[in-house]
């Protein structure tokens, strides 16, 4: 063949192609006659379950296939419907001898006999579909609710919601429908176009199958779930889905017309068994499994992959369906009921774009945690927990379901080998959470606070029941113990001490009794031991280092001491003096108090990996002419420190999101801020030494006030009214109001 020749076969062929791809998908060759008959061809159109437990599919090629209903095997085929290839979603139902299949490919529906599956009528209605007691069947054809009888199809079918008028703009439009054969009811949901959708309602309706005359059952901003009945039609359940996410939705369970459960935070799509005795919830974190009439969550199946579209129930109850464009499933209600939660190889896929972050125990080899970073509503998948080096993962369902608080930050407790102590923290409520026992069971929990207390000339660290407000000595040492600092958990305190001539940083028990058991029995330890002053105490948010003011090198400087090996390293190295160093919640940086421009400022520091040999360049974040310095950080409430900007020293507070941001390196420090900007910076509040109180209310601090010889801590906010929590004649302050919450590490 000549070159012309080949060039003239190649652009014809190139053409063709062309044209092909350009036709619509029901008007393509169908190219499913090289396909194996044997078995459906996704993506899947549509689905259903007959009211005598019949299973049928509407596969890709148009082909409709009645399943084995226990395994959803193939059981037989029809002839394709259309000689084409499809994607558009379709609608099945079955009535009597009759199987309606409605798809806009046919521009209406063809009824099949069920005996031979082969095609006996056609209506020029398309839509969603209902079979009733009688064998009529309900369609919603766009604005339009119609009843077909049965028997031969009706030419002119009833109508029961009239369609749109040709002018009409607004008004109401159904949108899913289920049918109450026993108690001959029709369930319907109907959206009301009459605004901007962002501002369009639905509603959920019933009515008597005859006559039609519909009665409102609730109606909110979003969209019901497909109805779902039990046998006897006594049992209703829908999920309300908000337009304002998983917050405003939640699962309803209506018996004999009444509202018997109302389980908020919960969305997707539910199905109950015919008996009534469970609830199945489909939603993109898994299959959840309720036991009725207590909405008492008992299993939680994990979706990996591509999400299922539906889900239903087999007119026994023993098997759950899940289908999908790509879902074809059938499980053992038995096997859904036993399963738990279930343990996984690999953290589940991200839900809307939100990863996980792990948190592995500082001194128990192998135990990590898992935590779904903005978790859209209850996730029974939201805090995993891993005991053997995160090769299997098992859920933690107590903080999700019935209690969500949606968690973003662990406080693990440095001894967690032995104390099994974990806090956990969510952005959805001001109660922490405590664990005892590794993680396993969970209660609202009021963490104690910590100050120093002069005594008769003596300084010791004291710890506060902030329910009860009952005093515990922490130290009782001749010499003077200062400045307390929480290690995560609340399980030890750091302090500073002179008991060994100088300033050294030492460790104790929290909540032991010192005065009957003494400070050895309660695990006194020296943290550091050098002829110089070490100050200022501040534990790492993951428990691993904590970070401390030294003049060993004849200036004020920070150094961060690792806890596992007893390991140093210097941070900072100025003449001006470095101060009061404070933890970021990534435990990778500090911020600390220098007048290294002349005045106090905050500048913030990254903590270097053990390889790196040269000191870090300390970054400015707030640094005007004012004296700024004794900085505390909060995840949830970011930055609080003293500055005498309006002229008398004051306590001033930065939101988080205007200190840091999540940036490549996971966390990233803005520079430069503007601290006293009316976006940044809330009123300020008259006090000293401040540390964030992380319960009991948003932006709380605990704080220092001294006056006329009398000395007080308060706990106060700009949202709230101070209270004196102690006072003293003699010296008290040092607050110490918690460790930092840990945001955990992002798994890539």
């Amino acid at each position: 063949m000549d070159l012309p020749r080949r060039r003239y076969m190649l652009w014809t062929v190139l053409a063709l192609l062309a044209l092909l791809a350009a036709l619509p998908a029901h008007a393509q060759p169908r190219r499913g006659s090289e396909l194996p008959p044997g078995s459906p061809l996704p993506p899947y159109l549509a689905w259903t379950v007959s009211a005598d437990g019949a299973a049928y599919l509407l596969d890709a090629r148009y082909i409709l296939w009645e399943l084995e209903p226990a395994t959803l095997t193939p059981v037989r085929a029809s002839a394709p419907l259309l000689p084409a290839l499809g994607r558009d979603p379709a609608y099945l139902a079955v009535a009597g001898n009759r199987i309606w299949v409605a798809a806009a490919a046919f521009e209406g529906a063809k009824l099949l006999d069920r005996a031979t599956l082969a095609v006996v009528g056609e209506v020029d209605n398309f839509g969603p579909l209902a079979a009733g007691p009688d064998d009529e069947i309900y369609m919603i054809d766009d604005t339009a609710l119609y009843r077909f009888s049965s028997g031969a199809p009706d030419p002119a079918p009833e109508i029961l919601i009239a369609p749109w008028a040709p002018e009409q703009y607004w008004g109401t439009v159904p949108v899913k429908l289920a049918v109450d054969a026993v108690g001959r009811r029709l369930f319907l949901t109907q959206y009301h176009a009459t605004g901007s959708p962002p501002h369009n309602g639905e509603s959920l309706l019933v009515s008597a199958i005859d006559p039609i005359d519909f009665a409102v059952i609730d109606s909110s901003l979003g969209h019901y779930s497909q109805p779902a009945l039990t046998a006897d039609g006594a049992t209703l359940a829908v999920a309300f889905n908000a337009k304002s996410g998983a917050l405003g939705s939640w699962v309803g369970v209506w018996q004999a017309g009444e509202l018997t459960q109302q389980v908020r935070l919960l969305d997707g799509q539910v199905a109950l068994d015919p008996a009534g005795d469970w609830l199945y919830l489909l939603n993109d974190r898994g299959l959840w499994v309720f036991g009725l009439p207590g909405m008492g969550l008992v299993s939680v199946l994990p979706l990996l992959g591509e999400l299922p579209e539906a889900l239903a129930v087999a007119v026994d109850g023993k098997t759950i369906y899940l289908f999908g464009r790509n879902t074809l499933s059938a499980i053992p209600a038995t096997e859904l009921h036993s399963l738990g939660g279930a343990t996984l190889t690999a953290l589940p896929d991200p839900v809307s774009g939100a990863g996980y972050r792990r948190f592995d125990a500082p001194d128990a080899a192998g135990v990590s945690f898992a935590v779904r970073a903005d978790p859209p509503g209850p996730d029974p998948y939201g805090l995993l927990v891993s005991t053997d080096g995160q090769r299997t993962w098992t859920p933690n369902i107590a903080l999700s379901y019935p209690t969500f608080i949606g968690v973003d930050g662990l406080s693990i407790s440095p001894a967690f080998a032995a104390d099994g102590t974990v806090v956990a923290t969510g952005r959805y409520t001001n109660t922490l959470y405590r664990s005892t026992d590794g993680g396993a069971l969970w209660a609202p929990w009021t963490p104690p606070i910590a100050f120093t207390a002069a005594s008769d000339g003596q300084r010791d660290i004291v710890m506060m029941d902030m329910d009860s407000r009952a005093q515990h000595p922490v130290t009782n040492d001749a010499a003077d113990d200062e400045n307390p600092a929480w290690s995560p958990g609340w399980t030890e305190l750091a302090f500073q001490s002179n008991r060994s001539g100088n300033w050294d940083i030492y460790a104790i028990r929290a909540g032991c009794d010192v005065a009957a058991l003494g400070e050895a029995a309660c695990g006194l330890r020296r943290l550091t031991d050098d002829p110089a002053d070490d100050l200022l105490p501040a534990w790492s948010p993951d428990g691993r280092q904590i970070a401390f003011v030294s003049l060993r090198a004849g200036n004020a400087d920070i150094y961060v001491l690792t806890l596992a090996d007893g390991s140093l390293r210097q941070l900072t190295d100025d003449p001006a003096g470095d101060w009061r160093p404070a933890w970021l919640p990534d435990s990778r940086r500090l911020v600390f108090t220098s007048a290294r421009n002349g005045a106090n400022d905050l500048f913030a520091v990254r903590v270097p990996a053990a390889y790196d040999k040269f000191l870090p360049r300390a970054q400015p974040l707030i640094a005007t002419p004012a004296d700024e310095r004794d900085a505390t950080i909060s995840l949830q409430d970011g930055l609080a420190f003293v500055s005498d900007h309006d002229g008398a020293p004051a306590i001033y507070t930065v939101g988080a999101d205007a200190v840091w941001y999540s940036g490549y390196d996971d966390l990233a420090i803005r520079e430069a801020i503007d601290a006293y900007s009316r976006f940044a910076v809330t009123a300020p509040i008259s006090g000293t030494h401040p540390a964030w109180y992380p319960a009991g209310g948003s932006g709380l601090l605990l704080f220092a006030r001294a006056a006329d010889g009398a000395y007080s801590v308060a706990l106060g906010g700009v949202y709230s009214v101070a209270e004196t929590v102690v006072t003293g004649s003699d010296f008290v302050g040092h607050p110490a109001g918690g460790p930092v919450f840990w945001r955990g590490e992002r798994v890539r």
